[in-house]
């Protein structure tokens, strides 16, 4: 299917778990990835504000460990990404600016327990450009999370990646089968219609 334009203004892109802590997951390669999408969704996240969209950070955190063991994660991990470690931190390519959201999610989906569709209807925003780690995981359940709710879901393969190619395709698959579309930063910059002046 053919992608159509549509108003920056009623989009937002979500930035997922682009911290230190992933970061520094899996091997060389993947950690090589990881660095590209980061450097691709700090240029897409700069010309989509430009056009007049809207960017969420949306990052797995804990307020304590007494928070993390009694979240779903529990028992999935030792207690990681707590509030005000090196773990949660934002890596620098994609430090937040003045006027971003950023919400604290526990589990896989960026909905689950959190304030993003409060957010998202504050903004009146319809169309989800998704963006960060995992493509199979917080990728793929965000994106199911947003089509049950209506929403026009966006992921542009050169701004996701995962520790394992083949679930990074299955994920990306799923989403341009089931879910919404995949695209890429090139194809974005001529979709977005920016808001007039």
């Amino acid at each position: 299917m053919q992608l159509k334009h549509f108003p920056a203004s009623s989009s937002a892109i979500l930035i997922i778990d682009m911290t230190l802590h992933f970061s520094n997951e899996g091997d060389e390669n993947y950690q090589r990835r990881f660095w590209e999408v980061a450097r691709n969704i700090a240029a897409l996240k700069q010309m989509a504000l430009a056009a007049g969209s809207h960017a969420i950070y949306v990052n797995t955190c804990f307020a304590s460990k007494a928070a993390f063991y009694e979240s779903p994660m529990a028992g999935k991990s030792e207690p990681l990404w707590i509030r005000g470690t090196k773990d949660v931190q934002i890596v620098d390519p994609l430090q937040p600016q003045e006027g971003d959201s950023i919400i604290e999610k526990s589990v896989m989906s960026c909905f689950f327990g959190t304030a993003l569709e409060s957010i998202l209807q504050q903004l009146s925003v319809r169309w989800l450009i998704l963006t960060g780690v995992h493509t199979h995981v917080c990728i793929l359940l965000t994106a199911a999370d947003a089509f049950y709710r209506g929403y026009q879901v966006l992921v542009p393969e050169d701004c996701v990646t995962t520790i394992d190619l083949q679930r990074h395709e299955f994920g990306l698959r799923y989403v341009n089968r089931h879910l919404g579309q995949t695209t890429s930063t090139t194809e974005l910059k001529n979709l977005l219609v920016p808001n007039k002046k």
